[in-house]
């Protein structure tokens, strides 16, 4: 697969996915790190806005990254 072929699979223009990233490899680390740093920044709103109860803590933290999974 080309990177013009995972640009339409992706809905990218051509012109869109070469402004944004030098060829797959780059999107393809691209990817992953945008995803562990979301996941990051879910699970600390979590903690941020979770109960002081352990118990409801830990229910609070897991829902947050199950909905974000």
């Amino acid at each position: 697969m080309t990177e013009i072929d995972t640009g339409r699979r992706a809905g990218l223009t051509e012109r869109y996915f070469y402004e944004s990233f030098a060829g797959r490899d780059e999107l393809l680390v691209a990817v992953p790190d945008r995803v562990v740093l979301t996941a990051r920044d879910t699970l600390i709103t979590a903690l941020h806005t979770s109960p002081t109860e352990p118990h409801d803590l830990i229910r609070h933290v897991v829902r947050a990254f199950t909905d974000f999974i």
